[in-house]
């Protein structure tokens, strides 16, 4: 089974948890990757929301050391990863430090993630871009930097489309469900998934309970719907999974960590999903995205830069 997640917070776990990759605690843990033939593994450096924009960004070099330092002794053909930040705050008001993201690894951005910042709103305001997230956005772009809207406001949204747009450059929204199947703020519309399917984007299918539905218990049905939704906007090459695990305090029913994705494979095959969608699904859409930006010289990979 080939798996490609868009999204997990490991690396912020076992920073503040001081965990090591072996530790059950885990949504992904080294025992988790058994059973797979391939895992890329997005991991998400988010700094705790207590910590100062500064302390933010020094956590940061911390985070990726102790990510390293853990996973080194599992990365092989099987086992890859690309590492993105969660909340470009750190920056601080800095378009150096993006530079210096670059180099650490850093292959895509979230800028926002909650309340306003020094680089513009998030899903729970109404405020877009400032001028300085619009300098990043667009420093973003010439890096190589990979932008993701998930947990942005929808002026942030548009704001960040209509950069990538003029630019002629793809986007994406690594864990964000459908706004039309459960209405949370953080989830796309309509139009905003059509956005990012029409910019040649994907988008990872997040579960958060509290982003697949209103109910008091997630279940997996709740994921089919969501990916029905996408699919029906024409998603069949745009929709992936971006789990969200180790970011979320609670879980879909039977889908508590990596190894339990197998389940949901079974589920989407008795519900009738082509093995063709499942693969795409489950790798082959995140998997032909970034094989763009590695065929444009573009893709970093954490484990090319030697600490």
């Amino acid at each position: 089974m080939k798996y490609f997640d868009l999204h997990a917070d490991t690396p912020s776990k076992l920073y503040y948890h001081d965990l090591p990759f072996t530790s059950s605690e885990l949504d992904i843990s080294a025992e988790d990757l058994k059973g797979f033939s391939h895992i890329t593994q997005v991991f998400a450096c988010f700094c705790n929301e207590t910590k100062s924009d500064e302390e933010a960004y020094r956590d940061f070099f911390r985070m990726r050391e102790k990510l390293f330092a853990e996973i080194s002794p599992y990365l092989n053909d099987r086992f890859s990863f690309l590492l993105s930040v969660e909340d470009a705050r750190l920056l601080a008001g800095d378009i150096r430090r993006l530079s210096a993201l670059r180099d650490a690894g850093v292959s895509i951005l979230t800028p926002v993630w909650c309340g306003e910042s020094c680089i513009g709103g998030a899903y729970d305001t109404d405020t877009g871009l400032t001028d300085f997230g619009h300098q990043v956005l667009r420093e973003c772009l010439r890096l190589g930097i990979v932008p993701d809207v998930s947990h942005a406001s929808d002026k942030t949204f548009y704001d960040v489309a209509k950069i990538c747009s003029d630019a002629g450059s793809r986007f994406i929204a690594t864990h964000s469900d459908a706004r039309a199947v459960c209405p949370h703020p953080r989830n796309l519309t309509d139009e905003q998934f059509t956005i990012v399917r029409d910019s040649a984007g994907i988008v990872g299918l997040c579960l958060c309970p509290a982003h697949l539905t209103d109910s008091p218990v997630a279940e997996e049905k709740h994921i089919l719907w969501h990916l029905e939704h996408y699919l029906a906007l024409g998603g069949e090459h745009t929709v992936c999974l971006g789990t969200d695990f180790d970011g979320i305090s609670s879980h879909p029913a039977g889908l508590s960590r990596l190894t339990d994705m197998a389940h949901l494979v079974s589920t989407l095959q008795k519900a009738g999903y082509s093995d063709t969608l499942i693969d795409h699904l489950f790798y082959k859409n995140a998997e032909n995205f970034f094989q763009h930006f590695q065929k444009a010289g573009n893709r970093n990979e954490l484990q090319k830069h030697e600490k």
